[in-house]
This record gives C-alpha cells, structure tokens and sequence, in this order.
C-alpha cells in the first residue's frame, strides 16, 4: 500500500491495552488516516458520536461487551468494522462472525479495500 492510501479517512481504533495501539496507531497515521483512540465502550461511543468514521478497528482480545454490543451499533451508524489481532498467526472471523480478524500487518489493505 502506498503511503497514503487511507488519506482521508477518519479511523477509530480501540483497544483493551493487550495490543500496543502505538504501533498500530503509526500504521494507520504513516498511511494517511486520522486515529482516534478510544480503551473502553464508553470512549468508543463518545468518539463514535463526535466524529464522522470512516472505519472501526477494534482489537480482537476486546471483552465480549464490545464484539456484542459496540460493533453491531458501529455498523448500524454506517462504520465498517474490523478486527485486528497482535500476534502474527493466521485470520479468521471474530466471535461476532460478521467481521474478519486481520494479523496487524494486513490491517492497511484490508481498510483501504473497505471502499
């Protein structure tokens, strides 16, 4: 991916503290994309709601509040959301099963082929 192939879009990224959202927050900055971050339901909703989102990127290790309640709502407000994992092995749907787990590595291709 090229070095701005999310410029323009306004990305939430949340996270339960296990995935390093420094690295992934760089990630995401380097190519072009806004990161907003959020730690709990109540910050992904407040962001949610200030904030036009082009995309959600959550950490797959979130508590299950999050999967079955934060995400449904986030596609109900038209955000696509994704899940991304912190350690290197393989992808798979998330518990949710309506959203792809992506390792941290397929996390810009996979939101710049959201559109």
């Amino acid at each position: 991916m090229t070095s701005n192939s999310l410029k323009g879009h306004c990305i939430l990224l949340a996270d339960d503290e296990s995935l390093d959202p420094s690295d992934t927050e760089a990630q995401l900055s380097q190519a072009g994309a806004a990161v907003l971050l959020a730690h709990n339901v109540y910050q992904i909703l407040l962001v949610a709601s200030e904030h036009e989102l082009t995309a959600a990127v959550l950490d797959a290790e979130l508590e299950s509040e999050v999967v079955e309640r934060v995400a449904p709502f986030l596609r109900g407000c038209g955000v696509p959301v994704l899940f991304v994992k912190s350690n290197s092995r393989g992808q798979g749907r998330c518990r949710d099963g309506k959203a792809s787990v992506l390792r941290r590595d397929q996390l810009v291709e996979g939101l710049a082929n959201l559109q």
